[in-house]
């Protein structure tokens, strides 16, 4: 079989909350808020059967969410 395929592995958005007006003084922060998915599956693949090229014969590996909050005081 065609061994063709295209996954989607790793995704990961973030976004910062940066104070610019208090770089120099004591109240100063930076905070990132993020969220990482990984292992979302498959958007194409060449071979007919519906297989999976990497893991033909086993499970692919779970899907994998994270959120989170960063912060620097």
């Amino acid at each position: 079989l065609k061994a063709d395929h295209i996954k989607i592995r790793y995704i990961n958005l973030s976004y910062s909350l940066n104070n610019p007006a208090s770089r120099s003084s004591i109240l100063r922060h930076d905070i990132q808020v993020y969220a990482n998915a990984a292992n979302l599956g498959m958007l194409w693949r060449a071979n007919k059967a519906g297989l999976d090229p990497e893991y033909p014969s086993s499970l692919a590996p779970s899907r994998k969410w994270t959120i989170g909050i960063r912060a620097n005081f």
